[in-house]
């Protein structure tokens, strides 16, 4: 008995000493798992970094290096729990290691723990990371916020004011005289300065799991000193339901608006990329109830597709019926991020006014095309340039010749986010719209440049 212990023993022993050395020959080197960790991440070849370094954990977890590569390998293959396991490690052994600190704080971030995310990123922020880094952050804290509120009863008032310059305050043709006929004042492109004031509250409330009622209510100003039978205000009020979940927001809101022109001016039109609030307004005075609809889906963590349908009924007082329509806009939008800070967003719009008196001139069919180029450029600036081209073909006669109408618009706006309440915005704005009616009657141009302040109390 004793002897068959004593013979397995010995054999355990022998197979212990022949072995081990030969595991220790082939384990490869720490040095050689990291450099080949690192090429893989030129590569973005992930998979081949969990591949290569997760046999070798045992012998080599708790170097810093090693367990950053692993995690944020993890992390890229959207296995969060291992990310988050390995990148702790990591900050265990170098509690400096700014780099697995923002790769912990983005696993947390996708684990759907927010509160520690935030506190992870905010580490990260006070060991003065490099711009690109900073960016990335505050994106990433912006997005946790808009998490938070998901959960929150949430009440936006706020104000909006500034000045500019107008070369066209009322988007009117520069000829006087046409054909023999003498346009009014009022009827000639006119130059002034202007004043803008916005004031807006919103109300939004959790109602359900994934479920929020929400509310809002504006009114716009416009003063032109130089111009001022173009002098606008515009008052509108919404309503309408929320649904959200992690990658799709649905919503549907109902709502009425009222805008007023001072003066009977000819073409006062603002285009979708200059409007100053998220609603058209035209020229002279009308009231008007819509029902819209939107949709968003979060591709993935850098897109995004957007859609919108919207009715609108309008009635105007001061030209009879012969503008009073129904309006169909269908909108679909694409949105990428790069590299943290830059944003492109490309959006489609279709509209058409169907007149209620089918004789009216006045009915038509937009299409419009929008490209929006967005630039973080520090944590407190963002630059936005915005394009584009729209094409209106009218269906009446106009002075016995059917309308097109082909507007190219270009602004540029630039933000400086003060605080969480306050910020300064400057604008440029260019338009050039080209109709092709006998008399160049509905053909302008005009800029204008525009500076403010918004506070969000």
């Amino acid at each position: 008995m004793y002897l068959r212990v004593i013979k397995l023993f010995l054999f355990i022993c022998y197979f212990v000493i022949t072995t081990t050395p030969v595991y220790a020959e082939n384990r490869p080197s720490l040095s050689s798992l990291l450099k080949l960790a690192k090429a893989s991440v030129i590569e973005n070849n992930y998979e081949n970094i969990v591949t290569q370094l997760s046999p070798y954990s045992y012998d080599y977890a708790g170097d810093a290096n090693f367990d950053y590569y692993l995690g944020t390998a993890y992390l890229e293959l959207e296995q969060y729990s291992e990310a988050i396991f390995a990148l702790e490690s990591a900050i265990l052994t170098n509690p400096h290691f700014a780099g697995a600190m923002f790769e912990l704080a983005r696993a947390y971030f996708h684990s759907k723990e927010y509160s520690e995310s935030k506190r992870i990123f905010n580490r990260v922020l006070e060991l003065s990371p490099p711009k690109n880094i900073k960016n990335a952050i505050t994106t990433y804290l912006r997005a946790i916020t808009s998490k938070d509120n998901l959960y929150q009863t949430i009440h936006l008032p706020t104000a909006s004011f500034s000045i500019g310059y107008d070369t066209n305050a009322n988007n009117a043709t520069g000829i006087r005289d046409i054909n023999g006929i003498t346009l009014a004042d009022k009827n000639i492109e006119t130059a002034s300065s202007y004043y803008t004031l916005l004031l807006s509250d919103s109300y939004s409330k959790p109602i359900a799991p994934d479920w929020r009622w929400k509310s809002k209510g504006a009114v716009y100003l416009r003063g032109n000193p130089s111009a001022e039978f173009v002098d606008m205000n515009v008052e509108i009020l919404q309503t309408g339901l929320e649904w959200s979940n992690d990658n799709n927001i649905t919503q549907l809101d109902i709502g009425i608006l009222r805008s007023r022109v001072k003066g009977e001016a000819f073409n006062i039109e603002p285009s979708l990329a200059t409007s100053s609030i998220d609603y058209q307004t035209e020229n002279l005075d009308r009231e008007g109830s819509f029902i819209n609809s939107y949709y968003k889906l979060d591709a993935n963590s850098t897109s995004s597709y957007e859609m919108s349908v919207k009715i609108s009924k309008y009635s105007h007082e001061k030209v009879l019926e012969l503008r009073d329509m129904t309006q169909y806009l269908l909108s679909a939008g694409y949105m990428a991020n790069f590299e943290s800070s830059w944003q492109l967003r490309l959006t489609l719009f279709a509209v058409e006014d169907k007149m209620d008196i089918e004789s009216s001139p006045y009915a038509n069919k937009k299409l419009a095309f929008q490209l929006a180029i967005v630039n973080q450029l520090t944590s407190q600036v963002i630059s936005r340039l915005g394009l584009q081209y729209a094409e209106t073909d009218y269906e009446g006669s106009f002075f016995g010749h059917y309308r097109i109408d082909k507007q190219s618009s270009a602004d540029w706006t630039s933000t400086w986010l003060i605080n969480e309440n306050l910020s300064y915005w400057g604008k440029v704005i260019w338009i050039d719209n080209n109709s092709n009616d006998a008399f160049e009657l509905y053909s302008y141009k005009k800029s204008a440049i525009e500076f403010g302040v918004n506070y969000q109390f």
